[in-house]
């Protein structure tokens, strides 16, 4: 009987060669729509059900894996309650939105947001408008369907006063400033549909022309927001 050919000796280096590179690879068969299987260094490349294990793909895309896409941009909105930027006044209840903009490790939103808060004395009852226009920078952490972020904001305001009472009060409208911070957290309920809860703590600068000096006046603002997002 004839007996096989024995391989060549270029052939099997190359073969050994081969197999070195197998054994140092760590991440393979990475797909976007599908799970990742993961291969620790020591594993041939033959399917061994004790060589890897299989880890969701937003898992794996949180901890910033070579060759994994960046979160899709995603359009939000939802209820704003913040407390009151007038001494005395009822918190401020109104509608906040935004555009989520995702980076390589942040992400950046333009968001507007409008809430009326109310006050009122023995001689004057008082409306405000706040409008507010900020960018929120925030980084976030993802875990299955849960995603948790902190976040920075900076921006501007406008404050639009109506006055209701016997006497002659026009309208009066003054501008500021804010900066501040918070977290905020988001769970998957749907394709591409999220609902999230945040909390913020701000810090106004306004501008005040009371009756004998006009100056800037920092007030301190607690926030929180209920919003749903779908990513585009």
């Amino acid at each position: 009987m004839r007996k096989p050919a024995m391989l060549k000796k270029p052939f099997a280096k190359y073969m050994s060669r081969q197999s070195k590179i197998a054994r140092a690879i760590t991440i393979t068969n990475v797909n976007p729509r599908k799970n990742i299987r993961t291969y620790v260094k020591g594993c041939q490349w033959r399917m061994r059900n004790d060589c890897g294990a299989r880890v969701d793909y937003v898992e794996v895309a949180a901890k910033g894996a070579f060759g994994v896409p960046r979160m899709p941009d995603a359009v939000e909105a939802g209820a704003l309650v913040r407390t009151a930027l007038i001494d005395g006044g009822d918190p401020c209840l109104g509608a906040i939105a935004g555009y989520a903009v995702s980076l390589a490790w942040l992400t950046v939103t333009p968001r507007f947001s409008a809430c009326r808060e109310h006050v009122a004395n023995a001689f004057v009852a008082t409306a405000t408008d706040d409008l507010v226009g900020d960018i929120r920078l925030s980084h976030a952490w993802r875990a299955a369907a849960w995603t948790f972020a902190v976040q920075v904001e900076a921006g501007g305001a406008v404050l639009h006063q109506h006055f209701t009472t016997e006497g002659n009060a026009p309208a009066r409208t003054s501008a500021g400033a804010l900066f501040g911070g918070g977290g905020s957290v988001e769970l998957a309920f749907a394709h591409a549909f999220y609902a999230s809860a945040a909390g913020e703590v701000d810090s106004f600068v306004l501008h005040r022309d009371d009756m004998t000096a006009t100056r800037w006046q920092p007030v301190l603002a607690i926030g929180g927001v209920l919003a749903v997002g779908m990513h585009l």
